[in-house]
């Protein structure tokens, strides 16, 4: 499957939701084989789009929440600092423009920041936790539903 899509550009689309398929069956059934499986396909999504594609920023998301799940499930500081570089992408590839997916991306990094602050208490992933929820809210529009 993986190779089969590197001859039709267009289904990094299917490989994204196939990752997220994966990642449903590993919320219900909690093997990690498939949050495994999950992180593959996502990976293999960000690499299959072309960087300032949409379709991009939703599967670096993608990657980036699928690592940090598998943080959670193993308590493992590498899996952490790996979602935190995967997050810090997705909002790079939001960086000067007006989506809404930049609040969201850095409202789900600054959550990884203070995960990793509880791990080691620096006082400097807190501040930086902050200062990422914080720009997400002055990046979000007042008539942004998630604001209300």
């Amino acid at each position: 499957m993986r190779e089969a899509a590197l001859d039709r550009p267009k289904d990094y689309v299917v490989v994204n939701n196939l990752s997220v398929m994966y990642h449903y069956r590993y919320d219900r059934t909690r093997n990690i084989n498939d949050l495994e499986e999950a992180i593959s396909y996502a990976e293999f999504a960000v690499n299959l789009e072309r960087k300032g594609s949409p379709g991009r920023l939703l599967s670096l998301g993608n990657l980036a929440a699928f690592v940090f799940q598998r943080y959670v499930k193993t308590k493992t500081r590498e899996h952490l600092e790996a979602a935190i570089a995967m997050a810090e992408r997705a909002v790079l590839a939001t960086a000067g423009g007006s989506d809404s997916g930049r609040a969201e991306s850095l409202t789900n990094l600054g959550s990884m920041l203070h995960c990793r602050y509880k791990e080691t208490n620096s006082l400097e992933d807190l501040e930086d936790a902050i200062s990422r929820v914080r720009r997400a809210m002055t990046e979000t529009p007042t008539e942004d539903s998630r604001r209300s």
